[in-house]
């Protein structure tokens, strides 16, 4: 019965993390996308919004990986 519970466990945790690793690839993908778009426009307000979203995917991949059930539930 322990070790069952400590497969559930186990299990509940790994998904948190994919919740997490889930929103740090779309924050990601966001930053990419602002800063791609900044280069082609010019604006220098979208290359720091880019910067910034880029900075919150990371911490979101390091939380999924550290404290997985902070974002992903």
């Amino acid at each position: 019965m322990i070790h069952a519970r400590a497969i559930e466990k186990h299990r509940d945790d790994r998904n948190a993390a994919k919740e997490s690793y889930e929103y740090a690839s779309g924050a990601l993908e966001l930053g990419i996308l602002l800063a791609s778009s900044a280069v082609v426009t010019g604006l220098l307000p979208l290359a720091f919004l880019g910067g910034t979203m880029g900075a919150l995917g990371a911490i979101a991949a390091v939380l999924g990986w550290v404290a997985p059930h902070m974002l992903g539930g």
